[in-house]
């Protein structure tokens, strides 16, 4: 015969086990994370209409993840619904790597995947969420401006950007610090998309791609011109006794010189030559392209929703560049940047019509004209793109 104490008492503690890892599981990972993906930055508004907004993830851990196996999910506070499912191409990321999702091409051009709509992709907050899932289920998520219940680390509150700063957004400090506290990773940072994060200084500047493009693989290497000898100045002796006339002054080299016939002459490059991937940024354009010289490409399933190439200038010129033979039932634009990837020209036409753009007259040095696939999806068409740069005097 059992005694009743123990039996109670037993029954007790298996119900407050029960109980608390229920409870356990009801939260999203109450302990510090071990490595792994996680969102790492989020720029969600900016001055006036957001068209910058962007989601960066780290890979924490020690090995590769795969991409594809990913999604994000974007959620609205008031109700705790899902407004907008993200997901993730068939790529690699790197141990310590970044991933960058954005909206418009225009504004984040070196991101390494593109989604809809290009404004206001990432709702304002107060509060809001971002989730990543692994299989469905939540490895990671963040809850700005309050918490949003089942999607929130700790707390949400205190984590606000900043609508009136252009170049701002929430960040991990230090940076891929998790702590599985929200209030407690992401603070007001300045923006560093696939950069490590940093600190909020007295203003935030836009993150310009490094001028040490590195060159794509099977493409020819630049040539480098080898700089002219500087003009030695001219000192001026001064005269113990004024002279009468005045020593003219030297005549300055006009810079640039203006080409003469036989430089407006580029040579037509006759065989074309198709992109290599990858040249899903300006990191990885292929080039340099020639004046007058045909390219081919394509975006087959899994590649990125840009290519990238690259030309070379040694005299000023006016850049005109076409688009054409675009795929029945695809939508490509085209647009021509500097090597800060400002926007020179820009040709949008609707649907598979020629794109064409052209720019005023610019000075000579690199820059790279931007395939962009709106509608973003995969086709094994290939388009022709043709850039021209001529003097015009």
């Amino acid at each position: 015969m059992f005694k009743k104490g123990p039996l109670i008492l037993f029954t007790f503690i298996l119900f407050a086990i029960l109980t608390t890892n229920s409870l356990r599981l009801a939260q999203v990972d109450s302990a510090p994370a071990t490595g792994g993906l996680i969102i790492n930055e989020i720029d969600y508004d900016q001055p006036g209409t957001d068209t910058a907004e962007y989601i960066e993830l780290k890979n924490t851990g020690e090995t590769a993840v795969f991409a594809a196996d990913y999604v994000i999910k974007l959620v609205n506070g008031y109700n705790e619904e899902v407004y907008q499912t993200i997901t993730l191409p068939a790529v690699s990321i790197p141990a310590s790597g970044y991933f960058t999702i954005c909206a418009n091409p225009l504004t984040m051009p070196d991101c390494d995947w593109y989604v809809s709509p290009t404004s206001n992709l990432i709702q304002n907050g107060s509060p809001d969420a971002a989730a990543l899932l692994l299989d469905s289920t939540i490895v990671d998520t963040v809850s700005y401006e309050g918490s949003v219940p089942g999607y929130v680390e700790g707390s949400g509150s205190g984590i606000e950007d900043d609508p009136n700063e252009a170049y701002a957004g929430i960040s991990r400090y230090p940076d891929g610090s998790d702590s599985n506290y929200n209030n407690q990773d992401f603070f007001l940072l300045c923006d560093t998309p696939g950069e490590a994060n940093i600190a909020l200084g007295a203003f935030c500047e836009a993150t310009v791609t490094p001028t040490n493009t590195p060159i794509p693989i099977n493409s020819p290497t630049p040539s480098t011109p080898t700089p002219a000898a500087p003009t030695a100045e001219v000192t001026l002796t001064p005269s113990l006794t004024p002279t009468p006339s005045a020593t003219p002054s030297p005549t300055p080299t006009p810079y640039p010189p203006t080409p003469t016939p036989a430089l407006i002459l580029l040579p037509i490059v006759q065989l074309p030559f198709h992109s290599q991937e990858p040249n899903d940024n300006a990191a990885q354009a292929n080039g340099p392209i020639h004046s007058h010289e045909t390219v081919t490409g394509n975006f087959p399933a899994g590649d990125s929703r840009n290519d990238y190439y690259y030309f070379n200038m040694d005299w000023p010129y006016t850049i005109y560049a076409t688009l054409t033979n675009i795929p029945a039932g695809q939508d490509y634009d085209l647009v021509i940047r500097d090597k800060d990837m400002n926007v020179l020209g820009y040709s949008g036409q609707y649907g598979n019509i020629d794109e064409a753009a052209l720019t005023a007259m610019v000075y000579p040095g690199r820059y790279f004209v931007q395939v962009y696939n709106y509608l973003g999806t995969p086709s094994n068409g290939a388009y022709q793109l043709r850039v021209e740069y001529v003097y015009v005097p």
